[in-house]
């Protein structure tokens, strides 16, 4: 069988050799149709509402039972034959997808079935392009950003340079420039797949340059001769400036100068150091901070309207020291300097007495620490304290075994000079009017409140009570002793009842 086989087609081989016997006749019998590229390419995309289909055929004549279909049409009536194909013309195909299908047959002796499948785009559509940055205003780069169809490119171009870039799949896209400082006018375009292009103009405004501060005004080391110094700098940038300051952390005004620059004028400032920031902002939005370091120590005499904190220095210092020292708030030697011991001492004072812990002593701390009124009840007496001695008692009515004056650490909490009798809520209360100031007034000319739910000092009519326990829980006070007792004290100051 094998002998048979080769035999066989050796004698084929010699039947065609001596049948074909000229490159004629086997172009002529053996050439099949070869299909060429297509127009448009498959996968494609094209802006014509009437596209060309071209099909490149070599040796199309050798083409037999041709038929072509358009989305499913046939077409092959309207193919028209060309030197290297066929051409279906002048159809009209609205915007999307579309196939064509080709089923032939090619004649010859190597030929046999031709089917070609492949679909194009059209697109007629111009891109969208919106354009989101740049919007006009100073910035401190330049990059165009914005939103076109997805698979756009987009262009920008200017004097002297070009830039590209590619949308992702939502049509965003963002195109960083390298731009020179100032104006420069940008031309923003988009082009589809299918070429249909639209464009824009931007101007792009760059400063990425920060503001200049020049050598700051106004400001040493140390502010001996005022707490209300004035801080100042001159400023230069190419755009609009405006200013951002704090003081100590918060915020401050810094007013800005008519040839460029601030002033920045301080009020009442506490003994001791501080910090101010100030922030030059251009349009663009670059920023250049100066922070400068400095201390207020305007006095030594301490008075309890100052303020002292970090830093401050001196005989005030010292003195504030031995009221915290007295009352045992601060342990060890006296400082000369507001120093760590000194903040942790008032910081401890400050929770134990309800003030925010900062450490810093401001008036009503330095009024507190300044004395306190120590109330003992079965002497029927009221002590003043200050600076580590009493300077003042006075005789006082305490409250009833019916309504008893509470016994404790409490503060004082407000004063009120003629103040008006208004009735608690309370049984023994009910039914009463309010009492405008006046001798009749219950409360006398002065009320000086405590932090124990409505007990207080106060004068009254009743002058034959002092000395008695009679109240409905207050410290009532000859009308003189009252007055004198509201100006020694301050709200802050610790109250202490006494059994």
């Amino acid at each position: 069988m094998r002998v048979r086989r080769r035999t066989l087609l050796a004698g084929v081989a010699t039947l065609v050799a001596v049948s074909v016997p000229s490159g004629v006749v086997w172009t002529q019998y053996a050439s099949a149709a070869r299909m060429g590229p297509l127009t448009p390419a498959p996968g494609a995309a094209t802006k014509e509402a009437r596209p060309d289909i071209h099909l490149h055929v070599e040796h199309a004549g050798r083409l037999a039972d041709l038929n072509v279909k358009l989305d499913g049409i046939d077409l092959t009536r309207r193919l028209r034959r060309v030197d290297d194909g066929f051409r279906l013309v002048g159809v009209p195909m609205a915007d999307g997808r579309h196939r064509v299908q080709l089923r032939a047959r090619s004649t010859g002796l190597f030929g046999g079935e031709v089917r070609r499948d492949w679909s194009f785009e059209v697109d007629t559509s111009v891109p969208p392009l919106v354009i989101a940055a740049p919007r006009g205003t100073w910035a401190p780069g330049s990059t165009v950003t914005g939103r076109t169809e997805p698979r756009a490119a987009v262009t920008v171009t200017w004097k002297g340079g070009r830039a590209a870039a590619t949308p992702d799949a939502t049509g965003r896209f963002r195109v960083p420039l390298e731009l020179p400082q100032g104006l420069t006018r940008v031309r923003i375009e988009t082009k589809d797949r299918a070429g249909n292009r639209r464009a824009t103009f931007r101007v792009v405004r760059l400063d990425s340059v920060r503001p200049k501060i020049a050598a700051p005004t106004g400001w040493v080391r140390w502010q001996r001769t005022t707490a209300s110094p004035t801080f100042g700098a001159a400023v230069s940038d190419a755009t609009a400036v405006r200013y951002e300051a704090t003081l100590d952390g918060e915020a401050a005004k810094a007013e800005p100068r008519p040839g460029g620059g601030f002033d920045l004028q301080m009020q009442d400032l506490g003994q001791g150091e501080h910090e101010l920031v100030v922030t030059a902002i251009d349009a663009a939005g670059n920023r250049t901070a100066v922070r400068r370091r400095f201390g207020v120590d305007t006095t030594d005499t301490l008075s309890n309207d100052l303020t002292l904190g970090p830093g401050a220095r001196g005989g005030d210092v010292r003195a504030f020291a031995e009221r915290l020292q007295r009352d045992g708030w601060l342990k060890g030697s006296l400082p000369e300097v507001y120093g760590p011991r000194l903040i942790a001492a008032v910081e401890r004072y400050q929770r134990r007495n309800g003030f925010e812990a900062d450490g810093v002593a401001r008036p009503a701390i330095l009024a507190a620490t300044a004395g306190k009124v120590v109330v003992v009840k079965h002497q029927f007496r009221a002590y003043v304290h200050k600076d580590g001695r009493v300077v003042a008692s006075f005789p006082v009515a305490i409250g009833s075994p019916e309504f008893p004056t509470p016994t404790g650490s409490f503060t004082i909490v407000s004063k009120i000079k003629n103040p008006t009798w208004i009735p608690p809520n309370s049984p023994w209360a009910k039914g009463l009017e309010p009492v405008p100031p006046g001798d009749d007034n219950p409360l006398g000319p002065r009320w000086i409140g405590t932090s124990a739910t409505a007990i207080g000092f106060h004068g009254t009519p009743a002058d034959a009570s002092v000395g008695t326990a009679a109240s409905h829980g207050c410290l009532r006070m000859h009308f003189a002793d009252v007055k004198r007792l509201y100006d020694l004290v301050e709200v802050g100051m610790p109250v202490e009842f006494q059994a």
